[in-house]
């Protein structure tokens, strides 16, 4: 799930663009619920650019937890304080790595 919706262009145009490639794509707008289903295996990976800590804190460990990484978009690590920057969430590091690159690729 690509949630594109809250960010700036062009980067907006860009990941509506490049999340063609993912074979898999839903977008609930309920961040618990697609959290579960990251943590249960039944989603690869998020994306989110909004990040209050109401919506992503619980799911973060959650999927942490499952044995899942999550990071914000320049690669640091996700803090509850953090209202900006993004976060991808992917099933492990190697996987947010291969996603970061394909879904920001120009």
């Amino acid at each position: 799930s690509v949630s594109w919706q809250y960010m700036a262009e062009p980067e907006r145009t860009r990941l509506a663009r490049n999340q063609t490639k993912i074979l898999s794509q839903f977008a609930y707008r309920c961040a618990a619920h697609e959290y579960r289903l990251l943590a249960s295996g039944h989603a690869h990976f998020v994306v989110y650019n909004k990040l209050m800590p109401w919506d992503h804190l619980a799911g973060v460990l959650i999927h942490a937890e499952a044995g899942g990484h999550a990071a914000r978009f320049d690669g640091s690590a996700y803090l509850p304080s953090h209202l900006g920057g993004g976060l991808l969430v992917a099933p492990d590091k190697e996987s947010w790595h291969e996603l970061r690159r394909e879904l920001w690729a120009q």
